[in-house]
Protein backbone atom coordinates (compact mmCIF):
# COMPACT_ATOMS: atom_id res chain seq x y z
CA UNK A 1 0.00 0.00 0.00
CA UNK A 2 1.16 3.66 -0.82
CA UNK A 3 2.20 5.13 2.23
CA UNK A 4 -0.03 7.77 3.59
CA UNK A 5 2.50 10.62 3.93
CA UNK A 6 3.74 10.04 0.23
CA UNK A 7 1.53 12.56 -2.08
CA UNK A 8 2.49 13.56 -6.00
CA UNK A 9 1.18 12.00 -9.38
CA UNK A 10 2.28 9.56 -11.40
CA UNK A 11 2.66 9.81 -14.96
CA UNK A 12 2.33 6.64 -17.67
CA UNK A 13 2.97 6.26 -21.01
CA UNK A 14 3.25 3.45 -23.52
CA UNK A 15 3.77 3.70 -27.06
CA UNK A 16 3.03 0.64 -29.12
CA UNK A 17 4.32 0.71 -32.05
CA UNK A 18 3.85 -1.48 -35.04
CA UNK A 19 6.86 -3.30 -36.27
CA UNK A 20 6.32 -2.24 -40.03
CA UNK A 21 3.55 -1.75 -42.16
CA UNK A 22 2.36 -3.35 -44.76
CA UNK A 23 4.93 -2.33 -48.35
CA UNK A 24 3.68 -3.38 -51.99
CA UNK A 25 6.45 -2.68 -55.14
CA UNK A 26 4.46 -1.92 -57.77
CA UNK A 27 7.04 -2.75 -61.29
CA UNK A 28 6.09 -3.16 -64.76
CA UNK A 29 8.26 -3.14 -67.66
CA UNK A 30 7.53 -3.86 -71.54
CA UNK A 31 9.40 -5.92 -74.17
CA UNK A 32 12.34 -2.85 -74.08
CA UNK A 33 12.45 -2.89 -70.60
CA UNK A 34 11.23 0.02 -70.34
CA UNK A 35 8.33 1.60 -67.38
CA UNK A 36 5.19 0.82 -68.72
CA UNK A 37 3.22 3.31 -69.20
CA UNK A 38 -0.88 3.09 -69.63
CA UNK A 39 -3.61 2.65 -67.59
CA UNK A 40 -3.00 0.87 -64.03
CA UNK A 41 -5.86 -1.12 -62.19
CA UNK A 42 -5.76 -1.47 -58.29
CA UNK A 43 -8.31 -3.09 -56.45
CA UNK A 44 -9.37 -3.80 -52.75
CA UNK A 45 -11.79 -5.04 -50.53
CA UNK A 46 -14.66 -5.02 -53.74
CA UNK A 47 -13.52 -1.47 -54.68
CA UNK A 48 -11.85 -0.80 -58.29
CA UNK A 49 -10.28 2.23 -59.73
CA UNK A 50 -7.40 3.29 -62.37
CA UNK A 51 -4.29 5.39 -62.79
CA UNK A 52 -3.15 6.58 -65.97
CA UNK A 53 0.71 7.23 -66.10
CA UNK A 54 0.38 9.90 -68.61
CA UNK A 55 -0.99 13.61 -68.60
CA UNK A 56 -4.04 14.15 -70.94
CA UNK A 57 -1.89 14.91 -73.68
CA UNK A 58 -0.15 11.53 -73.56
CA UNK A 59 3.11 12.32 -72.27
CA UNK A 60 4.92 10.53 -69.23
CA UNK A 61 4.32 12.07 -65.95
CA UNK A 62 7.28 12.75 -64.03
CA UNK A 63 8.10 10.41 -61.52
CA UNK A 64 7.12 13.05 -58.57
CA UNK A 65 3.75 13.11 -60.09
CA UNK A 66 3.20 10.01 -60.91
CA UNK A 67 3.75 9.16 -57.52
CA UNK A 68 1.66 11.82 -56.32
CA UNK A 69 -1.03 10.64 -58.48
CA UNK A 70 -0.60 6.81 -57.36
CA UNK A 71 -0.97 8.00 -53.42
CA UNK A 72 -3.91 9.89 -54.05
CA UNK A 73 -5.68 7.84 -55.85
CA UNK A 74 -5.40 4.71 -53.45
CA UNK A 75 -6.88 6.92 -50.94
CA UNK A 76 -9.64 6.05 -52.47
CA UNK A 77 -9.35 2.26 -51.14
CA UNK A 78 -7.42 3.00 -48.26
CA UNK A 79 -8.89 6.25 -46.93
CA UNK A 80 -7.19 9.69 -46.49
CA UNK A 81 -4.17 10.10 -45.22
CA UNK A 82 -3.34 6.25 -44.96
CA UNK A 83 -1.16 6.10 -48.69
CA UNK A 84 2.73 7.01 -48.66
CA UNK A 85 4.16 6.57 -52.01
CA UNK A 86 7.90 7.17 -53.41
CA UNK A 87 10.75 5.80 -55.79
CA UNK A 88 10.74 6.18 -59.29
CA UNK A 89 10.11 4.18 -63.02
CA UNK A 90 13.59 2.75 -62.50
CA UNK A 91 13.61 1.16 -59.38
CA UNK A 92 9.91 0.78 -59.16
CA UNK A 93 7.16 2.70 -56.34
CA UNK A 94 6.65 1.52 -53.18
CA UNK A 95 3.59 1.77 -51.39
CA UNK A 96 3.40 2.02 -47.99
CA UNK A 97 -0.08 2.03 -46.00
CA UNK A 98 0.08 3.82 -42.78
CA UNK A 99 -2.12 5.69 -40.75
CA UNK A 100 -5.53 4.01 -39.78
CA UNK A 101 -3.71 1.22 -41.92
CA UNK A 102 -0.05 0.85 -39.84
CA UNK A 103 0.96 -2.57 -38.51
CA UNK A 104 -2.10 -4.30 -40.76
CA UNK A 105 -1.57 -7.27 -42.50
CA UNK A 106 -2.72 -6.35 -45.63
CA UNK A 107 -2.15 -9.35 -48.21
CA UNK A 108 -1.57 -9.32 -52.06
CA UNK A 109 -3.76 -10.36 -54.41
CA UNK A 110 -2.89 -12.85 -57.46
CA UNK A 111 -4.21 -14.23 -60.14
CA UNK A 112 -4.64 -17.44 -58.06
CA UNK A 113 -6.30 -15.56 -55.31
CA UNK A 114 -9.57 -12.86 -55.20
CA UNK A 115 -8.69 -11.68 -51.95
CA UNK A 116 -6.02 -8.76 -51.26
CA UNK A 117 -4.64 -5.70 -52.44
CA UNK A 118 -4.41 -6.33 -56.86
CA UNK A 119 -2.12 -4.04 -58.77
CA UNK A 120 -2.68 -5.08 -62.48
CA UNK A 121 -0.23 -2.93 -65.17
CA UNK A 122 -1.86 -2.17 -68.92
CA UNK A 123 -1.29 -5.34 -71.18
CA UNK A 124 2.16 -5.96 -73.15
CA UNK A 125 1.09 -7.94 -75.69
CA UNK A 126 4.88 -8.86 -76.27
CA UNK A 127 5.51 -10.33 -73.35
CA UNK A 128 4.22 -14.05 -72.39
CA UNK A 129 4.58 -14.09 -68.78
CA UNK A 130 1.88 -15.09 -66.61
CA UNK A 131 2.54 -13.08 -63.27
CA UNK A 132 4.04 -9.82 -65.16
CA UNK A 133 1.18 -7.41 -64.88
CA UNK A 134 1.09 -8.45 -61.02
CA UNK A 135 3.26 -6.70 -58.32
CA UNK A 136 5.20 -8.29 -55.70
CA UNK A 137 4.79 -7.47 -51.79
CA UNK A 138 8.26 -6.05 -50.23
CA UNK A 139 7.13 -6.07 -46.79
CA UNK A 140 4.35 -7.80 -44.74
CA UNK A 141 2.77 -5.82 -41.65
CA UNK A 142 4.24 -7.83 -38.46
CA UNK A 143 2.04 -7.80 -35.33
CA UNK A 144 2.93 -4.72 -33.11
CA UNK A 145 5.66 -5.12 -30.09
CA UNK A 146 6.03 -2.98 -27.02
CA UNK A 147 9.91 -2.33 -27.40
CA UNK A 148 10.54 -1.95 -23.77
CA UNK A 149 9.06 -2.59 -20.47
CA UNK A 150 7.65 0.73 -18.66
CA UNK A 151 7.23 1.14 -14.34
CA UNK A 152 3.74 2.06 -13.63
CA UNK A 153 3.65 4.10 -10.30
CA UNK A 154 -0.12 3.55 -9.28
CA UNK A 155 -0.50 6.23 -6.13
CA UNK A 156 -4.18 5.98 -5.27
CA UNK A 157 -5.34 8.75 -2.61
CA UNK A 158 -5.21 7.44 0.86
CA UNK A 159 -9.01 7.94 1.66
CA UNK A 160 -10.10 6.58 -1.25
CA UNK A 161 -12.32 3.04 -1.16
CA UNK A 162 -10.38 0.16 -1.32
CA UNK A 163 -10.99 -2.22 -4.22
CA UNK A 164 -13.44 0.75 -5.77
CA UNK A 165 -10.76 3.02 -7.39
CA UNK A 166 -9.63 2.53 -10.93
CA UNK A 167 -6.91 4.26 -13.30
CA UNK A 168 -6.60 4.76 -17.05
CA UNK A 169 -3.58 3.87 -19.58
CA UNK A 170 -3.83 5.63 -22.62
CA UNK A 171 -2.00 5.29 -25.76
CA UNK A 172 0.21 8.26 -27.90
CA UNK A 173 -1.01 9.07 -30.96
CA UNK A 174 -4.01 6.72 -30.71
CA UNK A 175 -7.90 7.34 -28.81
CA UNK A 176 -7.47 4.22 -27.47
CA UNK A 177 -7.64 3.65 -23.54
CA UNK A 178 -8.44 1.17 -20.90
CA UNK A 179 -9.43 1.55 -17.42
CA UNK A 180 -7.94 -0.85 -14.93
CA UNK A 181 -9.26 -2.02 -11.14
CA UNK A 182 -7.20 -0.40 -7.92
CA UNK A 183 -7.23 -3.57 -6.18
CA UNK A 184 -5.65 -3.22 -2.26
CA UNK A 185 -3.68 -6.47 -2.18
CA UNK A 186 -0.66 -5.21 -4.91
CA UNK A 187 -0.21 -8.94 -5.32
CA UNK A 188 -3.59 -9.57 -7.56
CA UNK A 189 -2.75 -6.04 -9.63
CA UNK A 190 -0.95 -7.53 -12.28
CA UNK A 191 -3.54 -9.78 -12.72
CA UNK A 192 -6.12 -7.09 -13.47
CA UNK A 193 -3.52 -5.34 -15.44
CA UNK A 194 -2.84 -8.50 -17.27
CA UNK A 195 -6.27 -8.61 -18.37
CA UNK A 196 -7.50 -5.27 -19.36
CA UNK A 197 -4.27 -5.69 -22.07
CA UNK A 198 -5.13 -8.65 -23.13
CA UNK A 199 -8.60 -7.73 -23.79
CA UNK A 200 -7.93 -4.89 -26.22
CA UNK A 201 -4.75 -6.27 -27.92
CA UNK A 202 -6.35 -10.15 -28.16
CA UNK A 203 -3.30 -11.78 -26.18
CA UNK A 204 -5.11 -14.30 -24.52
CA UNK A 205 -5.27 -15.73 -21.20
CA UNK A 206 -1.62 -15.12 -18.84
CA UNK A 207 -0.74 -17.27 -15.87
CA UNK A 208 0.10 -15.65 -12.46
CA UNK A 209 2.74 -16.46 -9.93
CA UNK A 210 3.46 -15.22 -6.34
CA UNK A 211 6.98 -15.15 -5.05
CA UNK A 212 8.19 -15.40 -1.54
CA UNK A 213 11.57 -13.42 -2.10
CA UNK A 214 13.23 -11.50 -4.17
CA UNK A 215 11.97 -7.80 -5.36
CA UNK A 216 9.10 -9.41 -7.72
CA UNK A 217 5.97 -10.21 -5.76
CA UNK A 218 4.03 -11.54 -8.07
CA UNK A 219 3.75 -11.53 -12.04
CA UNK A 220 1.01 -12.56 -14.53
CA UNK A 221 2.33 -13.50 -18.03
CA UNK A 222 2.25 -15.47 -21.30
CA UNK A 223 4.92 -15.53 -24.68
CA UNK A 224 3.73 -11.14 -25.95
CA UNK A 225 3.01 -10.05 -22.16
CA UNK A 226 4.36 -9.92 -18.99
CA UNK A 227 3.54 -7.86 -15.81
CA UNK A 228 5.10 -7.80 -12.67
CA UNK A 229 4.57 -6.03 -9.22
CA UNK A 230 7.78 -5.13 -8.18
CA UNK A 231 8.70 -3.91 -4.47
CA UNK A 232 10.24 -0.51 -3.80
CA UNK A 233 10.98 1.09 -0.57
CA UNK A 234 8.56 3.22 -0.44
CA UNK A 235 5.68 2.43 -3.02
CA UNK A 236 4.55 -0.16 -4.98
CA UNK A 237 5.60 -0.52 -8.50
CA UNK A 238 4.24 -2.52 -11.61
CA UNK A 239 6.49 -3.52 -14.20
CA UNK A 240 4.62 -3.88 -17.67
Amino acid sequence: MVDPSVSGTADLKIVFSPVENSKFKLTATDSNGLFREGIYAFEYNGKTLSVDTRTLSGEPLDDLGLSERIAVSLETLFGSGNVLVSGDRANGFSIELIGTFAGLDVPLGNVQSADGFKMIAPSDPSLDHAQSDWSSVVSQATQGLASASYNVVVDRPYSATKNADSFRLTFANTPRYIDIKFVDNQTSQPRQIYDALAKMFDLGAGTTKQYSSGSVLSSTSSANLSVKAIQSPVIDKFSV
